[in-house]
């Protein structure tokens, strides 16, 4: 366990201005990268409220920039050494969240409907596909050492507050809105989220795969990509409509025993974004999803208000109010190292939305979690005995080795101390003497116990 516990880091990512945007404003957001800061001002008005973060990504930072200020090769370090960890990102639609986290170009499909081309230029590749690649760098090189791993690798999506699959076609997805209670259009059952002592909330009966190298963990990746639910909104031609988190658990082996030394999980979540709704407009699929994903996004602001929050009485923390905070119980609060990546617009046309996401990332900024090292006591005191008794070994050999060749082991030896001064040691028996017939000395004809002045006296007149 760390002392002192660990502060949740906060990223903020600026997103360039899109070509509808281009002829807007930009004068609300003054951003000054160096000191880690965003002032938000106020229309015509030279004041301000100012934010700091860990770090600000402007919007001349690539993909390389934004993984090395958000430290993510860190966290991916510490989750091999068996720490859990969680990247998210935040913001409103069409922030560049998903963009940040994945990197893949969307087109369209046949049916008109967004659709990843997962051939894309590696340089526009997101933390995912770059965390991936640097696990299993860092596994390779721990196994050259002599380590052994193993990865396991699971990925749903949370979509209306039911959790789906993503490399599991049982569970499909249907988007068609819904109203009273019928079967048609409504969404095939999700997976169930439990509660285990130890293992805090999981997803039950969520297929996990054993992946061995890159390669194997994005193909998979690029299969639940293919799988989250997607569509066309007025603020994103190609939006996420769903949560999504990749799972990947490494598992530290005893190379002599296989058994698990220690183990470490990376979350990483692409939060779908807010998005206010424009009255009188009609019931819709997307006016279903904007409501669910804006009721579970509220959910997690009430956390994070919650654990922000000072004074000497932690108030009531809300993490049962949706799926999606019982997610992220490890992660706000809990024993995971955590990164937030908060994505905003510099355009003044969503200041609003950008100012009410950085002050959110701003608490979750003082939230601190406790992380620990998650391994196995048993095991650890079971390697302890095992080191004993090669200890234990090891000196019944050298003793048979001296004593097969007729040499003792040489005694200890120590310097006297104080305590043998003053040690209690076996009295002496009484010194006696015979006295003579004259009955000289003891006045009496037999045996009688003689002082040793009296002893000296007598010495001294012979």
């Amino acid at each position: 366990m760390e002392s002192g516990g660990s502060a949740v880091r906060v990223l903020v990512r600026c997103r360039p201005l899109l070509p509808r945007e281009a002829s807007g404003a930009t004068a609300t957001l003054r951003i000054d990268r160096t000191a880690s800061t965003i002032g938000v001002g106020v229309p015509g008005s030279s004041s301000e409220t100012r934010f700091r973060f860990d770090g600000v990504a402007d919007v001349t930072c690539t993909q390389d920039d934004v993984y090395e200020l958000g430290g993510v090769g860190e966290l991916v370090g510490s989750t091999v050494g068996g720490y859990h960890a969680t990247i998210f990102a935040y913001g409103q639609t069409a922030s560049g969240k998903t963009f940040t986290m994945e990197g893949f170009e969307y087109g369209r499909d046949r049916l008109h409907k967004p659709i990843a081309n997962l051939r894309t230029d590696p340089r526009r590749l997101g933390i995912i596909p770059r965390a991936l690649d640097e696990l299993f760098s860092r596994v390779a090189a721990d196994a050259q050492a002599g380590g052994h791993a193993r990865v396991r690798l699971s990925y749903f999506q949370l979509y209306k507050e039911q959790i789906y699959d993503l490399l599991s076609t049982s569970t499909p997805v249907d988007r068609a809105p819904h109203a009273g209670g019928g079967g048609a259009g409504r969404p095939r059952r999700g997976l169930r989220l439990r509660w285990a002592a130890g293992r805090e909330f999981y997803v039950e009966n969520l297929s996990e795969y054993e992946v061995h190298d890159v390669d194997e963990a994005l193909e998979l990746f690029r299969i639940g990509v293919a799988h989250k639910a997607m569509a066309e909104t007025q603020m994103n031609a190609a939006s996420s409509r769903s949560h999504c988190v990749l799972s990947l658990s490494v598992d530290s082996l005893d190379g002599a025993h296989g058994s698990v030394t220690h183990s470490g999980t990376l979350s990483l979540v692409d939060l779908a974004g807010s998005e206010r709704q424009p009255k009188g407009v009609e019931r819709s699929a997307n006016l279903v999803d904007s409501v669910e994903i804006n009721r579970s996004l509220f959910a997690l602001r009430k956390v994070i208000v919650a654990l922000s929050a000072g004074g000497a009485r932690q108030p009531h923390v809300p993490y049962r109010d949706s799926i999606l905070t019982k997610v992220l119980k490890g992660s706000l609060g809990g024993s995971a190292r955590t990164l937030m990546i908060a994505c905003i617009s510099i355009a003044d046309e969503a200041s609003e939305e950008s100012a009410s996401t950085l002050a959110y990332a701003a608490r979750a900024r003082t939230i601190t979690n406790v992380p620990v090292r998650n391994a196995d006591p048993r095991l650890s005191e079971l390697a302890l005995l095992r080191a004993q008794c090669a200890d234990l070994r090891a000196e019944v050999a050298r003793l048979t080795r001296l004593l097969a060749e007729g040499l003792a082991p040489a005694a200890e030896t120590r310097a006297p101390s104080a305590d043998d001064a003053t040690s209690v040691r076996p009295a002496a028996p009484p010194i006696t003497t015979r006295a003579g017939s004259d009955g000289g000395g003891g006045g009496s004809g037999g045996d009688g116990p003689v002082s040793y002045t009296h002893l000296r006296a007598h010495e001294t007149d012979s």
